[in-house]
């Protein structure tokens, strides 16, 4: 299938990729964005039964990309599928094992695959929110809820209460900053000007946030448009409050200890600086 209009809705975990890719879904005419390619660490492409590519019939990676086209895209032509920063690496180095893809760019590679995608750029402002979130679902494999289904990785899940540590949120704190600042230098070196979703504007205006993204894809609103039902939960709760005030607490005490122990290490490198000159100048 050769989609008429592609997007991409670039990403990373916990930004509510969920949210709008329901939103969108729920028109009915925007695509079915998911994470089709979502991929570990060996470029494996794994879902809840396994090698998505073999639970398919997909075995090679040209027939996986149609199938995903196919998979994605709605009546009226218009494809779309979410990429985090995380496996898009990963993605764009499994199909430059492919000739016709070995020498493409980044973006010439996903212009190809996706049939010159257009881009949606979706931000949580709120960094700290977002880490707790995703230490929370790679803890409990939990990154969703569907009435009252949980959206998982894995088919066996172990369910276990999730611990806090102030460490791992804060490395995934900054690995969210991180991942932001490539997706915007991507933007900048490719001369793209992606439409920005912000998760907490999201959240508020669901429906509205869709429509603006139609418009911004140039497909066609009909006047009778209707969204299906919302079935996405929402997740957040208690223990996230409880987190995120005991980062908090942590990452204030922290700063106050570092900032005492600046000033003392400036006042000690004073009195030795004054040492110093003095010894100099009654060596003259």
């Amino acid at each position: 299938m050769t989609p008429t209009r592609s997007y991409i809705i670039c990403a990373m975990p916990r930004s509510g990729t969920h949210l709008l890719g329901e939103a969108l879904t729920n028109t009915g005419i925007a695509g079915k964005p998911d994470e089709y390619f979502i991929c570990d660490a060996n470029g494996r492409l794994p879902n809840e039964v396994g090698h998505v590519a073999e639970t398919y019939g997909c075995m090679t990676l040209p027939e996986f990309r149609d199938f995903v086209l196919q998979f994605g895209s709605t009546p009226n032509g218009v494809f779309g599928i979410t990429i985090m920063d995380t496996y898009l690496s990963q993605i764009v180095k499994n199909y430059r094992q492919l000739p016709a893809y070995r020498h493409l760019t980044k973006k010439q590679l996903l212009d190809d695959l996706f049939y010159e995608p257009q881009y949606i750029w979706l931000i949580r402002q709120d960094k700290v929110k977002q880490a707790i979130s995703w230490s929370k679902a790679l803890q409990t494999d939990v990154w969703g809820e569907h009435g009252n289904a949980a959206i998982s990785s894995r088919t066996h899940i172990s369910p276990q209460a999730p611990s806090f540590t102030y460490k791992g949120i804060e490395r995934l704190r900054r690995t969210l900053v991180k991942a932001e600042a490539r997706w915007e230098k991507y933007f900048q070196e490719n001369n793209i000007q992606p439409f920005k979703v912000i998760y907490e504007e999201l959240v508020h205006h669901y429906e509205q946030t869709a429509v603006d993204i139609l418009d911004f894809l140039d497909i066609p609103i009909p006047a009778d448009l209707t969204f299906a039902e919302r079935r996405l939960q929402k997740q957040a709760g208690a223990l996230n409050e409880e987190w995120e005030n005991r980062y908090y607490q942590i990452h204030h005490t922290r700063f106050l200890m570092l900032t005492w122990y600046g000033i003392k290490l400036r006042h000690r490198l004073q009195r030795i600086t004054v040492r110093r000159w003095l010894r100099q100048l009654l060596e003259r």
